[in-house]
């Protein structure tokens, strides 16, 4: 799981100086349709409908 230490140290620097609305990254915030149909397709039923919840909230900025 090494290759996740770059993206929890981004992170984990960001949030010192950043609110989580204005850290916050990836494919729903920027609206990247693609990534997310790509991202849907590798995962079963019951975790695509979390992670369309998930994503919707971002976008919505909730």
């Amino acid at each position: 799981m090494k290759f996740y230490n770059p993206l929890i140290q981004e992170t984990s620097e960001k949030i010192k100086t950043l609110s989580p609305e204005k850290a916050q990254t990836g494919p729903a915030i920027r609206k990247d349709e693609e990534t997310i149909k790509n991202h849907l397709n590798l995962l079963h039923k019951e975790q695509q409908v979390i992670y369309k919840l998930i994503t919707q909230s971002i976008e919505n900025g909730n």
